[in-house]
Formats: structure tokens, C-alpha cells, sequence
């Protein structure tokens, strides 16, 4: 009998020959998908309309839920409405129709809200560029949609779901509003100061559909239909049409597709014999979703949660491992563990985005924790069997609203704990240091033994580590029970009264956005219950935008004469399309 010799292990340099020729043909597909996308956008014609100021009939694909106005709803000449992410497929102009097919985000009056993912309507709209690569342009119009389809099947049963939940939700404590939230992102009914509190405290992915939710919905289901005797491909076609009915229910926001696509290609491969590394899995998903849409490099949730889910492949069993060394119990250790290593990796990013670090955020998690899963399941059995069993359905989120309250006491302490949020260095320059500290950690804790080849690396190490730990001295802060401060602008003004904690008046803003936005960030505010603006000089508006960036402004109060016409139409302008954050 022939036998067949077996082929030569691959020696290292073949694998990593193997690993660079693969990573610099993902890298190239990312980024020649990126230079397409970008292309298509910026060769629109919405994209010129928007940059004209142009108004125009369009025709539109609403592409997710209408979300009501929040912040800035009674802003000057803003009219109340929500937003609504939409596709723009046609464009009527004076000169013809031109297809388009590029995002969009439009302003319409409260009617717009009944409009489910998938409708299609033809409205008026007045177009003004956007100041995000993911929207081609930003969108007002006054008029009520014009139908001409309707919202797919599917997306009208998911909308079933939704709405059963939601009522099923209502009459009860206000923390049931938070059980929505968690099970298919409706926060439609979730008090402001609530969204504030779970912010401030590190919580806030708590007031929306994560990963971690998508996990837990799936994982449920898979172990009912063990319990049910469902085995192999049976199984793994449950848990694949779980995955896609909870993406259309819970809606393709970043972290939801993040993790769906990780599940999907898991469960792809535990057909073929299984995946051995997690990590694996990650760095498939990404590539893959980055290649179909590069503009998620720039969503941050979705940032935050590869970063997140990242810290909880590779860190979090090292850690785990450490404390168990230490004695500490093997369930105590895993929590803090993920915790922990969730934190560690998503500060970084945080930073670099917001200029602050919350060290109340882990405290905070450890103790939110124990609740997200009985929230998860209870709301997720109260949305299925709630368009047909709604008593059913509300007796389940009365049992879900407990756990609920008590992730709402944890997030009213952590956003009045002294010192839970640190300022901090903002900008891609600390994004890089602080992941050059993460990677030092992970370096350090790793290695038990140091060799002579990287000695040399650690005076260079420790000295990062040293500039990126040290916060910006007290004397460069704002104190904590400031009262009243006069940013510097230059020339005109921008004062704030402190109106409570990370809340304050603000009148005037200045004439540079990024000065008056640095100030407010600094002095820790968040929420602005009142601007004021005195006149409408250069001087003292044009820094409204960055007043208005990362921050809840409840009420916008103008001079009557809008003099010089210029300003009071910038004013208008930035009141009309400030987002809701």
C-alpha cells in the first residue's frame, strides 16, 4: 500500500510571510473601498445640492427609526420634528432627475416618526452640507411625507415587536423605559436626565442595544433549543436566523452588526469542525465589515465596540489568570476581569474623543453588571410573545423594571461621585499614548522574564507611561464648585453659570468654536440648560458649533433683531441641523 508522504510543516517565516501578504491585501481592499464610497458620495448630486443650499424634490428610502428631537428641540427657528437617516434614490431638479443612492439625514415634522425602515416618500427639502463623511448632506423640510411604498414585510413585523415592547413598557416605574432601550435601542422613553446620568458614569452603552445584548438574546435561544433536543445544523440555523431577526429588530447600529457578524461567521465555521481563537473571529469580522462599508472606521460606537470586545479576547483572561494567582474567587475574578479589561481597551478611544477619563466607569460596570442579563432575557421574552400575550408580556418587564432600577441608582451615584470624571488630554495625540499605555500594560503583565533583546525598550516605555498617566495638573483645572468662569475666545465673549453638576447657563460663545468647546470641556460641562446669546456679532456667535458639540442644550435665547443678517442666519442655520448626541 502507497502511502501518501505528508507535506512539510510551514516554517515561521512562511507564516508570517503569509499574515503581511494578507493583512496588506485587507488594507487594500479597505482602502480602495474607502476612496469608492467617498467618491460616490462627494460626486453626487445631493452632495452638490447640499453644499448650494439648494431645495429640491428628492425621493428617499428611509434606512432607520425617526428619532425624536432631544437636545436642541426648542433651539430659535428650529421647528420640533425628528431626524430620520434616509438613502436618497432620485433627485428632481430644474435640469432632470438624477439617481443617487447615497446617505442622507433629513429634519421633518413629527409625522415623519410613523415611517418605518424601508418606506419610500418624495418630499421638498432644503439640503445644507454635511460636516460628517458618513451623510452625504443634511436635509429640512416642513411638509408631511408623500408614501409611495410601503415598509417591507419584515420590517413591519419587527416594527410589531417594537411597538408591542414599548407599550408593554408604559404605567410602569420609569426604569422599565430602560428595558426597550437594552432589547432593540428605543430610548424614545427614557428621561434625559437618566441618558445624562448613565453618560456621566460610564454607563451609557446600557441605554442602547450592544453587543454583549446580542450575545445574550442568541445564547438564550441556543440553549432553549438544546433543551428542546435540537442538535448540529439544526442548531447553528437557529442561532443564524436569531442573529438576523435580532439585527432587523434591534436595527444595524455598529456594535449590533459587530458582534451578529462574529456570530454568524462562528457559527459558519462550527460547521466546517469550529474556530479555536476568538480573536480570529474578530479580525474576520472586521475586515469584512470594514471592506463592504469603510465609513464604520468612523462611527464610534462601533470603534468602541471591536476596542471593547478586543479587551475582552486578549486581556481579559490574562487578567483573570493574575487575580486567581492572588486568590482572589474564580467568579469574582472573571467579572472584574471583563471589566476591567472592557475599560482598558475602549480608554483610548474615549479620550481621544471627549478629552476626559472616567474612572468611575469601572466601579460603576462591576456593580451595573449582575443586572444586564435578567434586563436582556425578560425583555426579550416580553417582546416576542407581547403582540400576542401583551398581560404576559407586561408582567415580564414589571419583573425586568427591578433590575432595571437598580442599573438607575448605580448610574445617579456614579454621575455625583467626586472625582469620577478626570480631565484630560484630548485629540488623536492621546488616543496613541494611552494605547502605547494599554500596550505596555498588556507588554509588562505578559513577559515574566525580561531578555537582554528588549531591555533597551524599557526607559522608553516607562517615560510614556509617565506622560500619559500624569492628568493636567489641578491648577490648569477648573475647581469643582466653580460658580461662574469667562472663557478665553479672543476677541468677544463666552461666560458660564453653573447651573449644578457638569451643567451650566452659557452667554455668548465667542468667534471660535474650537476655543469655546475646549472651555466648556474643560470646566466638565455637558448639558447647557440655556444659551444665551446677547447679539449676533461674529464675535460673540460663531462659536455656536462648538457650544453645541457633545452637548444637550435645552434652550437656545436670541437677541429680536437680527442684525447682521449674516450671523442671525448661521445662528439659524447651526439651531436647524444641530444633531442630537
Amino acid at each position: 500500500m502507497m502511502r501518501i508522504p505528508r507535506p512539510p510543516p510551514r516554517s515561521a517565516a512562511a507564516s508570517w510571510s503569509a499574515i503581511v501578504v494578507g493583512s496588506i491585501v485587507v488594507v487594500a481592499a479597505i482602502a480602495g473601498s474607502a476612496v469608492m464610497r467617498v467618491t460616490a458620495i462627494r460626486s453626487s448630486p445631493i452632495f452638490a445640492a447640499g453644499q448650494h443650499r439648494e431645495v429640491v424634490r428628492a425621493e428617499v428610502v428611509v434606512t432607520g427609526d425617526p428619532v425624536a428631537r432631544r437636545d436642541g428641540s426648542t433651539l430659535v427657528n428650529a421647528a420640533a420634528g425628528v431626524w430620520v437617516p434616509v438613502r436618497v434614490e432620485r433627485l428632481f431638479t430644474p435640469h432632470g432627475a438624477f439617481a443617487a443612492r447615497v446617505p442622507a439625514r433629513l429634519l421633518a415634522p413629527s409625522s415623519w416618526a410613523l415611517l418605518l425602515p424601508g418606506s419610500r416618500c418624495r418630499a421638498v427639502v432644503q439640503w445644507t452640507p454635511s460636516p460628517s463623511l458618513t451623510v452625504t448632506a443634511w436635509g429640512t423640510t416642513d411638509a408631511p411625507p408623500v408614501l409611495l411604498d410601503p415598509a417591507p414585510g419584515y420590517q413591519r413585523w419587527a416594527g410589531q415587536l417594537r411597538s408591542a415592547l414599548a407599550q408593554a413598557s408604559r404605567g410602569l416605574r420609569p426604569s422599565a423605559a430602560l428595558v426597550p432601550a437594552l432589547v432593540d435601542g428605543d430610548t424614545s422613553a427614557v428621561p434625559e436626565q437618566v441618558i445624562d446620568d448613565l453618560r456621566l458614569s460610564g454607563l451609557a452603552h446600557l441605554s442602547a442595544v450592544s453587543g454583549a445584548n446580542v450575545a445574550i438574546a442568541v445564547g438564550a435561544i441556543v440553549l432553549l433549543a438544546r433543551r428542546l433536543r435540537v442538535r448540529g445544523r439544526a442548531l447553528t440555523a437557529v442561532g443564524a436566523a436569531t442573529v438576523i431577526g435580532f439585527v432587523v429588530v434591534a436595527r444595524p447600529e455598529g456594535s449590533v452588526i459587530r458582534a451578529a457578524v462574529m456570530a454568524l461567521i462562528a457559527m459558519a465555521a462550527s460547521v466546517r469542525g469550529g474556530v479555536r481563537q476568538t480573536g480570529a473571529v474578530l479580525g474576520a469580522a472586521v475586515a469584512l465589515l470594514l471592506v463592504v462599508n469603510p465609513l464604520l472606521m468612523v462611527d464610534l460606537g462601533f470603534v468602541l465596540s471591536v476596542a471593547a470586545t478586543a479587551g475582552l479576547v486578549l486581556l481579559a483572561p490574562l487578567l483573570s489568570r493574575i487575580l486567581r494567582g492572588r486568590g482572589w474567587r474564580p467568579r469574582i475574578a472573571d467579572a472584574c476581569a471583563v471589566v476591567i479589561a472592557a475599560q482598558v481597551a475602549v480608554t483610548p478611544v474615549l479620550v481621544g474623543f471627549t478629552g476626559r477619563l472616567d474612572p468611575v466607569a469601572v466601579p460603576a460596570n462591576l456593580l451595573a453588571a449582575p443586572a444586564v442579563v435578567p434586563i436582556t432575557v425578560l425583555g426579550f421574552a416580553a417582546m416576542l410573545i407581547a403582540p400576542v400575550a401583551p398581560l404576559i408580556a407586561q408582567a415580564l418587564v414589571w419583573c425586568a423594571q427591578w433590575p432595571a432600577q437598580w442599573v438607575l441608582v448605580v448610574a445617579a451615584a456614579g454621575a455625583q461621585w467626586p472625582g469620577g470624571v478626570v480631565s484630560w488630554r484630548g485629540g488623536w495625540w492621546a488616543s496613541v499614548m494611552w494605547t502605547l499605555v494599554v500596550a505596555t500594560v498588556i507588554a509588562v503583565a505578559v513577559m515574566r522574564r525580561w531578555t537582554p533583546h528588549i531591555t533597551w525598550l524599557v526607559p522608553p516605555l516607562v517615560a510614556v507611561v509617565v506622560i500619559a498617566l500624569v492628568p493636567i495638573p489641578p491648577a490648569l483645572q477648573w475647581p469643582r464648585d466653580w460658580l461662574f468662569l469667562a472663557c478665553d475666545v479672543g476677541q468677544g465673549d463666552a461666560l458660564a453659570l453653573s447651573t449644578g453638576r457638569a451643567s451650566a447657563i452659557v452667554v455668548d460663545v465667542g468667534p471660535d468654536a474650537r476655543r469655546v468647546d475646549r472651555c466648556l470641556r474643560d470646566a466638565g460641562v455637558r448639558r447647557i440648560d440655556a444659551l444665551v446669546l446677547t447679539h449676533f456679532h461674529a464675535d460673540h456667535v460663531n462659536g455656536l458649533a462648538g457650544a453645541l458639540h457633545h452637548r444637550v442644550t435645552r434652550l437656545l435665547v436670541t437677541s429680536p433683531l437680527t442684525d447682521p443678517p449674516a450671523e442671525a442666519a448661521l445662528v439659524r442655520h447651526i439651531a436647524q441641523t444641530a444633531a442630537p448626541v
